[in-house]
């Protein structure tokens, strides 16, 4: 991870349109370039989003469970419902106060992910939450008939959004790779914690040895004397390879240790 991620990664703005070979963009496109990358890069430090311990974080998961997703959002305390309880940004006079209504995030696999219709192929993304104190919402973002890109919340039978033009794009992106933990891995590790786990349990029983007899009695014999009848202990010898006999119900119970 740290040798793909291990820095922040180096990006660069192009324009939409295909470039001809050894063609630069133009005087107006350029211009238009230094305002975007200079509004990022302070966006990308300034809201606290932690861009690089986020895309960490994603690959991260991604190795572990073979899928993460990237969800781009504005706070719900940023965002206005008109009388028809369409969802409004407030306008931004420049670049760079738009994007401080934007803030990236890393939703869990079982949250988030990019579902696809199976009758027409059309993707859309999908997550699931649940804030404090209400009942369960879904965020599903998804590209309509005139090519601008909803974002609907579903709160039970009410539903709010915003349709917007930004090419097409989902606000939520998936990735996806083979997990690097595999099954065969796993059951290895479980095998190594068993050792690891009967080892210190080995080194214990070793090093501080005890005797533990449960339902037994001492060793020794039943004497019939009228003055002191019952059992005379018998000597014992303990140390290494020397048997301890112990009666239980009659029957005779030998160890060594």
């Amino acid at each position: 991870m740290h040798g793909v991620i291990g820095r922040e990664p180096n990006w660069s703005l192009t324009p939409r349109r295909k470039l001809q070979k050894d063609q630069q963009p133009s005087p107006e496109e350029t211009a238009l370039i230094d305002e975007a990358t200079a509004a990022i890069t302070a966006w990308a430090d300034t809201t606290g989003i932690g861009l690089l311990d986020v895309l960490q974080s994603a690959a991260l998961t991604l190795l572990l469970s073979g899928r993460a997703s990237l969800r781009l959002f504005v706070p719900p305390g940023r965002v206005a419902t008109d009388a028809d309880g369409s969802m409004v940004i407030p306008d931004a006079p420049d670049l760079e106060t738009a994007l401080g209504y934007l803030f990236l995030s890393l939703p869990t696999p079982d949250a988030a992910g990019i579902i696809t219709d199976p009758d027409t192929q059309s993707k859309a993304g999908v997550y699931v939450y649940q804030p404090e104190g209400k009942a369960q919402q879904a965020e599903v973002s998804y590209v309509d008939d005139q090519g601008l890109t909803v974002l609907a919340i579903v709160d039970g039978d009410t539903t709010a959004g915003v349709a917007l033009d930004i090419g097409r794009r989902l606000w939520l992106h998936e990735l996806v790779a083979p997990v690097l933990f595999t099954e065969s891995i796993r059951r290895l590790q479980d095998q190594l914690n068993l050792a690891l786990t009967m080892q210190g349990r080995n080194v214990i029983q070793g090093g501080f040895l005890e005797r533990i007899i449960l339902g037994g009695q001492m060793p020794g014999e039943w004497v019939q004397d009228a003055t002191a009848p019952g059992l005379c202990p018998a000597r014992r010898s303990l140390g290494p390879a020397r048997p301890i006999t112990s009666w239980v119900r009659r029957s005779v119970i030998s160890s060594a240790t």
